[in-house]
């Protein structure tokens, strides 16, 4: 079904940043929490024009709603009033999939198209197991949805949805996956990337996971039928351990990601070893451009945002995002950039509460950094 939208202006201009001169626009400002979603993706139309976000007063799951931004008119829009765990988006079209409420339930996934805003509720997911972490990830051909689950005390697995034929399936499981972020590679759907948390503990009273083993997180991939895993060459012995924050490289078919001792590397599966992109910053959160050309990091000690180019290494600060960083996730910039490499997309709790913020590249920025290092 196509929704019919109630849409509010919220969008307020911020002056200038002065590191590199970019405009700066608070995307939300109603007084509740509202953040860009979490996970290494972006959350936007195809063309960059509307993204997605989540809001509630508490900032965190359960009870988070999905709104939508549209950027080039200022106004924000509310689409789903309950969502379980995060959405997923498709990395090369307009498809955003979530498990929100339905007609008969509120344990839905549903697709949402960005450009159009037509609805639809694709499968049950009160048929599969309970996820405590909920983390999902979508095949390029949206053929298949993937998430997370606890199989018993020390075992997590993988299932899988067929949205063509109507079932699901248990297809990969592992005793250190407690906090896999499945992601599905979104050129050809092939390989699925996992995070490997060695040693990892959950605490049964506070669901809290605890590292306790000294390898700390790796990463690995598995074909999409959950088998034929392959190490990347990241984490001990090859790298500082990994942090946890990673994601594909476009359709390009490699990897970035930041490991402890602020390192930024790019690995692709047969790799003997990574290439160290950056080192010398405690950079945390990480992502890529859709076209595979740039990367987004931040600076965890203070919040502010880098851009940098992944075939010519430079990098420069595209902005101070005033974000705190602290344990709360809408305190976290979790940046990206949008489509049409025009925004950055961050969260910032500058005001004190946690909103969306959007940084307008300047224009001759991107051109600057594809220039060869002397």
């Amino acid at each position: 079904m196509k929704l019919k939208l109630h849409w509010y202006p919220e969008v307020v201009q911020r002056g200038t940043d002065p590191n590199v001169g970019a405009q700066m626009h608070q995307l939300t400002s109603a007084a509740l929490i509202s953040h860009d979603i979490y996970c290494e993706e972006r959350y936007t139309s195809a063309d960059g024009s509307v993204i997605a976000f989540l809001r509630n007063a508490l900032g965190r799951m359960p009870g988070e709603e999905l709104w939508v931004c549209n950027l080039r008119k200022g106004e924000v829009a509310a689409v789903n009033a309950s969502l379980t765990g995060y959405p997923t988006s498709n990395l090369f079209n307009d498809a955003l999939y979530f498990t929100g409420t339905g007609t008969a339930s509120d344990q839905v996934l549903m697709r949402l198209d960005l450009k159009t805003f037509e609805l639809d509720e694709v499968f049950d997911m009160r048929k599969c197991p309970d996820t405590r972490y909920p983390v999902g990830s979508i095949s390029p051909d949206e053929r298949y949805y993937i998430r997370n689950f606890r199989v018993n005390t020390q075992v997590w697995g993988l299932f899988r949805v067929d949205l063509r034929r109507g079932t699901w399936e248990v297809f990969h499981e592992h005793e250190d996956t407690c906090n896999p972020h499945p992601q599905f590679e979104p050129g050809k759907g092939e390989d699925i990337l996992v995070q490997l948390n060695c040693g990892c503990v959950i605490d049964e009273e506070d669901n809290i996971i605890t590292l306790v083993g000294e390898e700390g997180a790796k990463l690995y991939v598995i074909d999409k039928d959950g088998g034929n895993p392959r190490m990347l060459p990241v984490g001990k012995p090859h790298t500082p351990g990994v942090t946890g924050h990673e994601c594909w490289v476009g359709d390009t078919g490699k990897v970035i990601l930041t490991t402890g001792g602020g390192e930024i590397h790019l690995a692709a599966p047969g790799d003997e070893q990574s290439r160290l992109l950056w080192k010398g910053l405690p950079f945390m959160h990480i992502s890529a451009s859709v076209d595979g050309r740039y990367f987004l990091a931040d600076d965890i000690s203070n919040g502010r945002l880098y851009i940098g180019n992944i075939a010519t290494g430079r990098l420069l600060p595209i902005c101070d995002s005033g974000a705190t960083c602290t344990s709360a996730q809408h305190s976290h910039p979790h940046a990206y950039m949008t489509p049409d490499n025009r925004f950055v997309i961050f969260n910032s709790d500058r005001t004190g509460l946690g909103q969306l913020w959007g940084a307008e590249i300047p224009a001759g920025l991107l051109e600057a950094l594809d220039l060869p290092m002397q």
